[in-house]
């Protein structure tokens, strides 16, 4: 440190200079020195917390010393003065100070032995919280504490994890349903944990559950099994009634009886399963497995369980449903449009198949083997079903073969759960259609003494017509794709169109009798069900579709294929119209059980559009001229249809109209058009309108009195004048400076007036000006014509065209000199 004085403020100084002209001596350092000192004792834990179901000792403490580490060195000062005022070194000679000062301060700890400890418990494993107190006394005095508490199971859940306690039976395992929580003291829930399940406890506790409560419950439920459907009470009412065509009843007695002694029954066995967290029992039997799963603490005795139910099968049932137990037929169609035609899923209607188990579960669906024309003998008769066409490709390639009226099918279902099986099965007869009829074209169906069957045509119907009024509207057409509407439909793409006397064919099914009762006959309406066929008169257009690019060809025997009947020969199943040609020929088809009735129509189209108008040039002052729009159908001769037509005004539309515009100086043009099957007509209407009109006066002036002529010339938009001064209701004349109307020209002034004497005075025509006024003013003379608004009578919309009124206006002033008296 150097020598001189400070002046104030805290130094390594000893003393205050009281005069700074007499310093204080150069200060020194002495050699540096530790002290250490004992602050406090402190406990800590080895291990981790929360903890869980686990026993402590001294060893899982620590205890450590805590100390103080000053380091310090000594200055030595010569100071003049004895006197300190206040200084805080301590003097070690005459005239010699010493200060000591701490340079820095550390702290640490030392270990000491566990077994200084003292350990001791509070609470319990019992109560879920048992908490160890670890102390450390010094002289009897306790300097150190810590506390650590530990957790055990308070309470066990044992649960579905699930929300259905009821299950079928089936090959399957039900197994690793349930989940195992347990809850310790501090509220933390995790799962079991199968070191610390008490097995033997567990199966007690399952055990008990079991005979207490479960197994009683088990069998109450069993034995009130009744299916929804009531089906057991169903097959008493049935078992006792034979069908025409076999067994009624719903349930085979061998079945129904094995059904009655399983729901008697009682336990089969009893095996331990694994489960993790836990363990788990299965009692089987004969009606269903309980399976029961427990879990008890080890430490604390805590314990809970659950248990879910699988129901064995009963028993199954396949039964034909229609109409009523005695009468298991149904009427079934062969025809289809579709390749994807699938004829087990018609015959499989109103058929149930249903797989009953016990206890509160439901019923499953199945679906049974289905075995077609089984041989069955009806009235002395085998029938063994022959088909007849049901393919809609026949109606093109002409190979058609009629069917029987009948065939037997048998239904039947086997089914097991893994444990136990039940099987079942039911017969139902199948009705063929015998006839159909298109309005009144009748074909029927005749079965043959040797098993075969043809169809035979019993009446006919005449060809219709149907008019096509419209495919257009305002020129374009709108796309549509047109279908049959029926489950399968055939499809063809056209425009929108509308039709006069269009009417779609009816179509009626009618069905063998029933074999049950025989004065039953089944009708069905097939109007919605009726095959399309799509062709002109020239028989030249579409038939064959390609199924895998959907392509036509057309109708010609190198596209007719060569497997009659099948899917690669279909034809008709969708194309798109081609419009121009003046009849489209189509017949509505009913084919089934190889009895095809059909209607043909024809559609009419027109194939050439007039429109014309009895003047195409007209001015604003007359009348629109007369407009017609003719559609010309030629008619279909092949089958005795004449040529005709219709107007198409309704339908006709402005494709242009300049409009009418007076500034513009030029005519209005207006053209109409009209379309129909691509064939269209169009014209154009030319109507003039007033551009000026100039009025020529016999003079400017004149006195009370006066007679003269004036004139009116209207100069129309396309440069003719036309003289319109002799025109009614266009004169009139009024006081220029006032407007005041006082009219000597025109219709108003036609009769004159009657003087004094009673002499009538007149004007000599309306365009002549007779002014009897006897005071000076003057006078404005106007004409305005044509007065008349036109429109073309159409129809209001899209061919309606009017004039707007907006004549032309002509004006000349004249100066009247007043004369009073003569």
């Amino acid at each position: 440190m150097g020598g001189g004085g400070g002046s104030g403020g805290e130094t390594n100084y000893c003393g205050t200079e009281i005069d700074p002209s007499r310093p204080y001596g150069d200060p020194y350092e002495g050699t540096p020195f530790e002290e250490e000192t004992t602050t406090g004792y402190k406990i800590n834990f080895t291990g981790s917390e929360p903890v869980y179901e686990e026993t402590l000792t001294k060893s899982d403490f620590a205890l450590y010393r805590q100390i103080k580490v000053e380091k310090k060195v000594r200055i030595y000062q010569k100071y003049y003065y004895e006197s300190i005022n206040g200084g805080t070194c301590d003097k070690v000679s005459d005239g010699v100070y010493v200060k000591t000062v701490v340079k820095d301060t550390t702290t640490k700890q030392v270990k000491m032995s566990s077994s200084n400890l003292s350990l001791s418990t509070k609470g319990s494993k019992a109560s879920c919280t048992l908490t160890y107190v670890a102390t450390y006394s010094v002289d009897g005095k306790e300097v150190a504490k810590e506390e650590v508490n530990t957790y055990w199971v308070k309470s066990v859940n044992v649960g579905l994890n699930t929300s259905f306690r009821d299950w079928h039976m089936d090959t399957g395992s039900y197994f690793g349903l349930f989940t195992c929580k347990i809850t310790y003291g501090n509220g933390k829930t995790v799962n079991c944990d199968n070191g610390n399940n008490d097995a033997t406890g567990a199966e007690a506790v399952i055990e008990k559950a079991r005979t207490s409560s479960l197994e009683k419950n088990m069998k109450s439920v069993a034995s009130q099994t009744v299916d929804k459907s009531k089906v057991l009470v169903k097959n008493e009412n049935e078992k006792n009634k034979p069908g025409p065509y076999g067994r009624n009843e719903r349930i085979h007695p061998l079945y129904e009886s094995l059904f009655k002694n399983r729901k008697n029954g009682t336990l089969e066995s009893s095996k331990v399963s694994e489960v993790r967290g836990g363990t788990g029992i299965v009692y089987r039997y004969p009606f269903g497995d309980l399976y029961v799963v427990a879990y008890k603490d080890k430490y604390t005795g805590k314990s809970d369980y659950d248990y879910v139910r699988a129901w064995h099968l009963a028993f199954v049932d396949v039964e034909d449903e229609t109409r009523s137990p005695n009468k298991k037929e149904i009427y079934d169609q062969h025809h289809v449009w579709s390749q994807s035609y699938d004829r087990t899923k018609q015959l499989i209607g109103n058929v149930s198949c249903k797989i009953y188990y016990f206890g509160p579960v439901d019923t499953w669906d199945c679906v049974p083997t289905i075995e077609l024309n089984k041989i069955v003998k009806i009235g002395n008769k085998d029938y063994a079903h022959s088909n007849g066409t049901y393919r809609m490709a026949n109606i093109y390639s002409g190979y058609h073969s009629a069917g029987n009226y009948y065939e037997y099918i048998k239904y039947s279902i086997s089914y097991t759960d893994g444990q136990y099986k039940a099987e079942d099965e039911d017969y139902r007869l199948i009705i063929y259609a015998q006839k159909t009829k298109v309005n009144n074209m009748v074909v029927e169906i005749k079965e043959k003494s040797n098993g075969s069957a043809e169809a035979q045509v019993k009446s006919t119907n005449p060809v219709q017509t149907v008019i096509v009024k419209e495919t257009h509207k305002n020129g374009k057409a709108t796309p549509k794709t047109y279908s049959t509407g029926t489950p399968e439909p055939f499809y063809w793409r056209a425009y929108a169109e509308t039709y006069e006397n269009w009417v779609k064919p009816s179509c009626e099914v009618t069905y063998a009798p029933s074999k049950v009762n025989p004065s039953y006959i089944y009708k069905r309406n097939c109007s919605n069900m009726m095959f399309y066929e799509f062709s002109s008169v020239t028989n030249n257009d579409l038939c064959i579709i390609d199924w895998e690019d959907m392509t036509v060809a057309p109708c010609d025997d190198a596209n007719r294929g060569t497997n009659p009947g099948s899917d690669d020969n279909m034809v008709g199943a969708q194309f798109t119209y081609s419009y121009g040609q003046p009849v489209r020929e189509a017949r509505y088809i009913y084919l089934d059980n190889g009895a095809m009735a059909y209607q043909t129509i024809l559609f009419l189209y027109p194939t050439k559009i007039d429109i014309k108008f009895s003047d195409d040039y007209t001015y604003q002052d007359e009348p629109y001229p007369t407009t017609t729009c003719t559609k010309y159908y030629p008619g279909a001769p092949k089958y005795g249809v004449n040529a005709f037509t219709r107007s198409c005004l309704d339908m006709m539309y402005i494709t242009k109209d300049t409009g009418q515009n007076n500034k513009m100086g030029q005519p209005r043009k207006i053209t109409f058009k009209y379309v129909n099957n691509n064939y269209s007509d169009q014209a154009t209407l030319t109507r003039v309108y007033a551009n000026k009109l100039t009025i020529q006066a016999s003079a400017k002036s004149g006195k009370s009195g006066f007679r003269g002529y004036f004139y009116a010339t209207l100069t129309w938009q396309d440069g003719t004048t036309k003289d319109v001064s002799k025109k009614r209701n266009m004169w009139r004349s009024y006081v220029t400076n006032t407007g005041e109307t006082v009219n000597y020209i025109g219709e108003s002034w036609e009769n004159g007036y009657v003087d004094t004497k009673g002499e009538r005075h007149k004007p000599r025509d309306i365009n002549d000006f007779y002014i009897p006024d006897p005071i000076s003013k003057n006078y404005t003379i106007e004409a305005v014509y044509p007065k008349t608004v036109y429109n073309n009578g159409l129809y209001p919309g899209q061919n309606y065209v009017t004039d707007v009124y907006a004549p032309a206006t002509g004006r000349t002033t004249f100066r009247l000199i007043g004369i009073k008296r003569i």
